[in-house]
C-alpha cells in the first residue's frame, strides 16, 4: 500500500486535475445554456454572459491546475528522496557497511549507543 508513494501522489495528482477540468467544463456549459434560457436569445445580454462565463471557466482551470502543482510537487519530492534513500542504501552495502544505514532509529538505540562510549 506505501510502496512507490511518491509516483501514487503524482498519479493522484493528475487525476485529481482532470476532473478538476471535466467538471469546471460542464459547470460552464451548464451555465451558458441556463444563462440563455432565462434570458434568451432576444436580447443582447445573453451575449454578455457567455463571455464573463467563459472568464470564469478560464479563472476555475488556473485555480485547478495551481491546487494540483503543490500536490505533484511533493509526489516530485517523495519520489526523489526515496530514490536518494535507494542509492545511499546501495553505496553503504556496497562500501561494506551497515545493510541499512538510513533505517529511523529508536530511542533505546541511542541509549545504547551512548552507553557502549
Amino acid at each position: 500500500m506505501f510502496k512507490n508513494i511518491g509516483k501514487k501522489i503524482k498519479l493522484y495528482a493528475k487525476v485529481l486535475f482532470i476532473i478538476q477540468m471535466v467538471i469546471s467544463i460542464i459547470a460552464a456549459l451548464v451555465l451558458i445554456t441556463t444563462a440563455m434560457a432565462f434570458v434568451g436569445d432576444t436580447d443582447g445580454l445573453s451575449l454578455l454572459f457567455i463571455p464573463l462565463i467563459l472568464i470564469g471557466m478560464g479563472i476555475s482551470m488556473l485555480l485547478a491546475y495551481l491546487s494540483v502543482m503543490f500536490l505533484y510537487a511533493y509526489g516530485e519530492i517523495t519520489d526523489n528522496t526515496a530514490d536518494l534513500k535507494r542509492g545511499m542504501d546501495y553505496l553503504c552495502m556496497k562500501l561494506g557497511g551497515d545493510e541499512k544505514p538510513f533505517e529511523q532509529k529508536t530511542g533505546d538505540d541511542f541509549e545504547n549507543a551512548q552507553s557502549a562510549e
